[in-house]
């Protein structure tokens, strides 16, 4: 991929999670993964672990899939890959903030710790997806 496209890359990933935070579309998100919360409590694991920890865990699972287990390296593959990190990452960022801190004092640190982590993780599957391999120069 040449640095254009990698520069575009970045630039489209930057407004896409500006824009799924801003639209605050993830707390449709958030409330899927409330669906997740009657199996849950039917199984009795309510007692032994915190739903937050279990929504976590199926977030972390999904962004460690798409980060580690997806092939491709080509502009548009990458792209598809950076937007699934991002509709998972940002209700797992405001899941795992809204269990450290229950009630924020300046909830727009949150948000932005929130944007700032997300596009971490979108920058961390771009690395890891364009990085070069070692070239033996001897």
């Amino acid at each position: 991929m040449s640095i254009k496209e990698t520069i575009i890359l970045k630039i489209l990933g930057f407004i896409s999670a500006a824009l799924y935070c801003w639209s605050f579309l993830w707390i449709s998100l958030i409330y899927l993964f409330g669906g997740l919360y009657y199996p849950f409590n039917e199984l009795g694991l309510k007692a032994e672990f915190y739903f937050e920890v279990f929504v976590a865990f199926f977030s972390i699972s999904i962004i460690w899939f798409i980060m580690f287990k997806s092939k491709g390296k080509t502009f548009i593959k990458i792209f598809i890959q950076d937007l699934g990190l991002i509709l998972i990452s940002v209700p797992f960022f405001a899941t795992i903030t809204g269990f450290l801190r229950n009630e924020p004092v300046k909830p727009e640190i949150m948000y932005a710790a929130i944007f700032i982590l997300t596009i971490c993780v979108i920058n961390v599957n771009d690395w890891l997806k364009l990085k070069k391999p070692a070239t033996n120069s001897g």
